[in-house]
């Protein structure tokens, strides 16, 4: 298996001077699939020297990709909201305030089950705070599935 990893870290530098340092990653553990194979993602989002106040992370999933029931799983400070999926839109969130240094980490699993047809797709994913948002886009070669040896 592939491990891919996207990151993207942003320090503030183009930001007000009350914006929190902002760090922002993505992991796909693989980025070329067959169709109808799983595909797992791991966002992480933590707030620097300074609080990241209206923090949220938001992930509208591309049509054809299925989230896995059951796969969402988020580690998030005390006192904060958990992560949810909404099925109508499709997408996959958190929003809340961070201390210093306090993070969100966010994993779950999609299929590709919903593709007819082999292709490039992207997935994106925003994460944002007071004075600071942040865009991660990861490529995806979906290709055909594995026909059996005969």
């Amino acid at each position: 298996m592939r491990s891919t990893l996207f990151a993207l870290i942003l320090t503030g530098l183009a930001a007000p001077a009350s914006a929190a340092q902002f760090f922002y990653f993505n992991l796909i553990n693989e980025n070329f699939v067959r169709l109808g194979d799983p595909l797992e993602y791991h966002v992480v989002v933590t707030a620097g020297a300074t609080p990241a106040p209206s923090t949220s992370i938001v992930d509208p999933l591309p049509a054809g990709l299925e989230l896995v029931p059951g796969s969402l799983v988020c580690y998030v400070p005390p006192g904060t909201a958990d992560c949810s999926y909404d099925a109508p839109s499709r997408t996959v969130s958190w929003a809340g305030d961070l201390a210093a240094y306090e993070g969100v980490d966010m994993l779950f699993s999609v299929t590709t089950t919903g593709l007819t047809e082999p292709g490039y797709f992207t997935n994106t994913v925003t994460g944002s705070a007071t004075g600071y948002t942040t865009e991660q886009l990861s490529l995806i070669h979906i290709s055909e599935p594995t026909r059996p040896k005969r």
